[in-house]
């Protein structure tokens, strides 16, 4: 598909369906405390939940029918989450894109489901039976948004909790330096090789990284050039 960088990506605040309206990702709602379950009833839990997920080749099959109807809207895009880990079963469906014509797509998203709502980042909806999660990016951000929206949400904050010791931070925009530079984020390659280079100066791997278990300097930590970037499939 055609990228075009030009985009500006300022997506308006989005209204859908007037059940939530707007972006509602701060709204909070009160918790309740639920009585322990005995084995029987996590397992009779566990199943119906199970029963409710598609295999990988369904739900493959019902995001790329999604987008073929909404790839005219779009610049670019590319199906992430579960799907793209290969995970055996698949409760939602996620997709990173850039729109280049949002008045169409929140049109088209409405008219599948009038009960679509979202923000400016993302959009909430059903399709075949399956909630699906639209996340909004530009070329700038492309890699980071990938990355966060195909998890798995262990992976994430793993590498969150890896640049934070060295002071710097992770989002679905970038990865940002201790001074608040971004550093990377256009591909997920580029983030990965910024987080696992190793220090210049390390006596321990020479400044080239490698050298001990997993492929990681055991002092600084770093990888060689061309082993740091993990496949989607190995994010569990």
């Amino acid at each position: 598909m055609l990228q075009n960088p030009d985009i500006n990506l300022s997506v308006p605040n989005l209204s859908f369906g007037g059940r939530y309206g707007g972006d509602f990702a701060d709204k909070t709602s009160a918790t309740t405390t639920l009585p322990a379950m005995n084995m029987g009833e996590k397992s009779a839990i566990g199943e119906a939940i199970a029963a409710t997920r598609l295999s990988l080749g369904q739900a493959t099959d019902l995001a790329f029918k999604l987008m073929a109807e909404l790839d005219q809207f779009l610049a670019r895009w590319e199906i992430a989450g579960s799907i793209r880990r290969k995970e055996p079963t698949i409760g939602d469906i996620d997709v990173v894109l850039i729109p280049n014509n949002m008045s169409g797509l929140k049109a088209k998203v409405l008219s599948i489901d009038p009960t679509a709502h979202g923000g400016d980042v993302k959009i909430f909806f059903e399709y075949g039976g399956r909630k699906v999660n639209l996340f909004f990016t530009n070329d700038d951000a492309w890699g980071a948004t990938l990355l966060e929206a195909t998890g798995s949400s262990s992976y994430i904050i793993g590498l969150r909790m890896k640049v934070k010791k060295r002071g710097w931070k992770l989002n679905n925009t970038g990865l940002y330096d201790q001074s608040g530079n971004k550093i990377a984020g256009k591909t997920e390659e580029e983030i990965f090789d910024k987080i696992w280079e190793p220090d210049p100066n390390c006596s321990a791997c020479g400044g080239v990284g490698g050298g001990g278990k997993e492929n990681k300097c055991p002092l600084c930590r770093g990888k060689l050039a061309g082993k740091r970037y993990k496949t989607p499939e190995n994010r569990n």
